[in-house]
């Protein structure tokens, strides 16, 4: 037992010894340079390059290959390489308002010598101002002078305000006070912001359990119906009514005709909202510019027509305050 112990190591004290002086890499490249003369003939004869045959032969590890990817890499590598890039509705604007279209009255003036494009004065005092910079390539005019070229008028011209308060027979069921400054004071007061819109301190500190599936935002809009009633509107219909959703009707259609016509329209969405049963007010402001401004029912000025039909809005933004 001892001999073979004995041998085992001397076996593995040589191996070590050969690794430290790396015989074998220099055994390999003794053997490359004794065939160097021989490689120098072979490329004589076969007319290859001196300089490829006289240089030195590096001796390295060989590189493993890449494993070639399976079929479904393949496929899934294909898939995306054919599918299409996505783009926002602005992008989508500008990449149509690029086809071709040289003026916004061409559909109007058929059978007529179609004049060439001039630059809106109005989207001129735009750009100036700098709020257009991200859409350069788009060619922007006025409602008036993209409807009045297609023979459109409106039925209602507003300034993008709401000038009215909440619905007074709304206010009056639910004591509602007569103003925004009031219900503010009568609610408790405090500072609004964003990140305090209760203005006591902290969103956490609004009562109750939310609701399975609400945010936050609703949440803490539902506590506002007599502090912030344009808060509450804005995602809460009436207490006792029920919000409709899909395709608004004919009714609704023309209420909301009515409403803009005598408090205006284009902000405070909640309070606009409390005049509409059974709607809130970020579904009035989608109808607002999806169907009131891009079909001409409603001008406003704040909004400006691009080639291709839809309205961008171009007025002043307003700073929230976190």
């Amino acid at each position: 037992m001892d001999y073979e112990a004995k041998r085992l190591e001397n076996i593995r004290r040589n191996q070590e010894m050969l690794k430290s002086l790396e015989l074998d890499a220099s055994m390999t490249a003794l053997m490359a340079n004794a065939m160097r003369p021989v490689a120098a003939s072979l490329a004589e004869e076969h007319g290859v390059a001196a300089e490829v045959a006289a240089a030195p032969v590096v001796v390295g590890k060989k590189r493993r290959r890449a494993p070639a990817p399976d079929a479904k890499a393949r496929q899934k590598k294909a898939r995306e390489a054919a599918a299409p890039v996505r783009q926002s509705r602005r992008i989508r604007s500008q990449v149509e308002a690029g086809r071709g279209v040289t003026s916004y009255a061409e559909e109007a003036l058929e059978g007529e010598a179609r004049p060439v494009a001039k630059r809106s004065k109005a989207l001129d005092t735009v750009s100036a101002s700098g709020k257009s910079e991200e859409f350069d390539d788009v060619e922007f005019v006025t409602m008036e002078e993209y409807f009045t070229a297609r023979g459109i008028e409106p039925k209602v011209r507003v300034v993008g305000k709401y000038e009215g308060w909440v619905n007074p027979d709304i206010a009056a069921e639910h004591g509602i006070p007569d103003s925004a400054s009031d219900a503010w004071r009568q609610g408790g007061g405090g500072q609004f912001s964003f990140a305090n819109p209760m203005g006591i301190g902290s969103k956490n500190k609004v009562k109750g359990a939310k609701p399975r599936g609400w945010s936050s935002a609703k949440f803490w809009s539902s506590k506002l119906l007599c502090k912030n009633p344009n808060a509450y509107f804005y995602r809460h219909v009436a207490p006792g009514c029920e919000r409709a959703l899909g395709e608004w009707t004919r009714a609704e259609h023309e209420l909301f005709i009515k409403v803009a016509a005598e408090h205006g329209a284009g902000n405070k969405w909640g309070l606009f909202a409390s005049y509409i049963p059974n709607r809130v007010g970020y579904q009035c402001s989608a109808y607002y510019r999806h169907v009131m401004l891009k079909e001409g029912i409603i001008w406003d000025p704040n909004w400006l027509m691009a080639p291709n039909g839809v309205p961008h809005y171009f007025g002043p933004r307003v700073r929230r305050r976190s």
